[in-house]
């Protein structure tokens, strides 16, 4: 009679490690496929451009080489053009106008500098992220947008920051 006991124990002792390595699994799965949102930030889908206060974006011929991302418009470098702000709510505005192009062809701006609402991308909202996301997308070159194209100034990423928000790009 021990014997069936012994069985009648084993049997239940490997259930439990085959519905144990099954969770064990599908978290490791949720792991992976988590998305910058899962870390706390909210990003709120914006389809239309134009309803959304980022119309301007449409009428920007040219592409960046350089993003210059700061909280106040004084860090930026002299003659730096174009320059975006994005305003509180997400709207995107016309700081200083691009430099006048008479020659045809792409055109390809040194630098862009973009002026937040606030020091940091941390203490933005969904919309205003989700802005500097579109400035990114809609201005890069056709290679797309690298983290070694954007400079920011002092405080505006968090470590890890400006990598979690690049993984909504790609």
């Amino acid at each position: 009679m021990r014997w069936a006991w012994r069985i009648v124990a084993g049997i239940v002792l490997a259930a439990l490690l085959i519905v144990g390595l099954q969770r064990w699994i599908v978290m490791s799965e949720q792991q992976e496929e988590a998305t910058p949102a899962d870390n706390g930030w909210i990003l709120e889908p914006q389809p239309d451009l134009a309803a959304d206060g980022r119309g301007v974006l449409t009428g920007l011929r040219g592409v960046a080489e350089e993003f210059l991302v700061v909280g106040d418009q004084e860090e930026l470098p002299e003659g730096c053009a174009p320059v975006l702000t994005i305003v509180p709510g997400g709207a995107i505005a016309i700081a200083v106008q691009p430099p006048a192009v008479d020659t045809p062809g792409p055109i390809v701006w040194p630098d862009l500098g973009i002026v937040l609402p606030a020091r940091a991308v941390v203490d933005l909202t969904g919309s205003e992220r989700s802005s500097l996301l579109a400035i990114w997308t809609r201005l890069a070159p056709s290679s797309g947008v690298r983290a070694a194209m954007i400079v920011s100034g002092e405080g505006v990423f968090r470590e890890g920051e400006l990598e979690l928000l690049l993984r909504w790009i790609r």
